[in-house]
């Protein structure tokens, strides 16, 4: 009998042990968890159904995957290095020449999401000492700015207000004051919404004897890049945006300019993974030494084909239309546009300022909970100031722009979202 209460006690602690971690004190009185947690079981959720429904992404992140760029992850599983890959990394390379506007052969795309790929051509392109100078008019700009610093570079800023941009002028005289060996800017700045032209910069970077490096992420499918034009050295984005297809990739471009700078680097750039010789060489198919995702390499291919079947200034007018339509559909509820010239304003992401008496957060969980309509709010210095609404890739569509403008309406008539 004595064995049988001592086994049920010991059971019931076992049970109770499987669903909590031990925790112990520290010399200061904070708890932390234990080294040790005994009896583990599968967590319940797991036996769940994954609960992932329907929304429409009209936010700032990764839009609704065109389906088919999504249903590319259903193909059967190539082996990265077979000979049957040759022609899936070939048109990718050419479906992103042909989105970059480049005749360059350093065309190719790291793994990781767009910001893995603006840390790659700053490493590739920056040594110790390097002067970095970099424009900001965004918070984009201030990340290109941080990951400069973090790879030792002397780096120099020049702002603009949030919401504005750079005039030629403004880009002509710090370039020529602080001879940077690296121009950074952001062509367009998706926080605030704001397109920066960068015509006539690539020429003065050439005659200054500087790179020019354009975070393109929220550009590639909406605007063009016009790469080799722009005498662009070196040109990102992600897989998603745009391109509409899913995150994972982040596509590269680059000048003969930006590879003679690498090639007479004293030192290999940091990251192992994302060094752009032995990615154009793997690219090229001369070697491998990493694997990537074969479901990501369809998608990217599946999202360039659409591009190239809809044709490049088809897709242009297609999402131009569609920022248009919700400017004018936002404008008639009275919201005003955060950026004030209509000429600076991106395509594709839009940007109003909050309407008097209304709560951002419960303006965006209202459209979410009520019409499965997925916007984002303004973050960084912009955070409770502005809502931002995405019109690329499959939602540059007249129906979707009229499902996000009725959620919208909806949301601004419900007390459910005053302040």
């Amino acid at each position: 009998m004595l064995f049988s209460i001592e086994f049920l006690l010991i059971s019931s602690l076992a049970l109770t042990c499987a669903h909590r971690r031990f925790y112990s004190l520290d010399n200061n009185g904070v708890s932390s968890p234990s080294s040790v947690t005994r009896n583990n079981l599968p967590p319940a959720r797991l036996f769940q159904p994954l609960p992932a429904t329907y929304r429409q992404l009209n936010g700032g992140g990764p839009p609704t995957p065109y389906n088919r760029s999504r249903e590319a992850f259903q193909l059967p599983l190539l082996a990265d290095s077979e000979p049957l890959m040759a022609s899936v990394f070939g048109d990718i390379v050419e479906g992103l020449q042909y989105a970059f506007q480049t005749k360059s052969a350093w065309t190719f795309a790291a793994q990781g999401s767009a910001t893995t790929a603006m840390q790659a051509v700053l490493d590739n392109l920056i040594e110790p000492g390097d002067i970095v100078l970099v424009g900001i008019c965004g918070y984009w700009g201030d990340v290109m700015s941080g990951i400069a610093k973090r790879l030792d570079a002397n780096v120099i800023t020049i702002r603009k207000r949030t919401g504005t941009r750079f005039s030629l002028s403004e880009i002509s005289a710090a370039v020529k004051r602080y001879k940077p060996q690296v121009l950074a800017m952001v062509q367009g700045e998706s926080t605030a919404g704001v397109w920066q032209p960068l015509d006539g910069v690539g020429d003065l970077c050439q005659r200054e004897g500087c790179l020019l490096v354009s975070d393109s992420t929220s550009v590639v499918g909406m605007h063009a890049v016009n790469m080799d034009e722009l005498k662009i050295d070196a040109a990102f984005t992600g897989s998603q945006k745009g391109l509409g297809g899913i995150v994972g990739l982040a596509p590269i471009a680059l000048s003969e300019r930006a590879v003679e700078r690498m090639r007479r680097r004293i030192k290999p750039p940091r990251g192992y993974q994302t060094d752009h010789i032995q990615m154009a060489q793997q690219w090229n198919l001369t070697d491998a030494f990493q694997s990537y995702s074969v479901p990501l390499l369809y998608s990217l291919r599946e999202s360039l084909a659409l591009m190239a079947e809809e044709g490049r200034e088809n897709t242009f007018d297609r999402h131009l239309r569609a920022a248009r339509q919700l400017s004018q559909g936002l404008e008639s509820l009275g919201l005003r546009h955060f950026v004030n010239e209509p000429d600076h304003r991106m395509v594709g992401i839009t940007t109003f300022h909050i309407p008097a008496g209304k709560d951002p957060k419960k303006i965006k969980d209202y459209m979410l909970d009520r019409h499965k309509v997925y916007i984002s709010n303004g973050y960084g210095d912009l955070t409770g100031k502005v809502l931002r609404f995405a019109t690329y890739a499959s939602n540059a569509d007249s129906a979707k722009v009229d499902i996000l403008i009725m959620a919208l309406k909806d949301a601004l008539n419900s007390p459910e979202t005053d302040i």
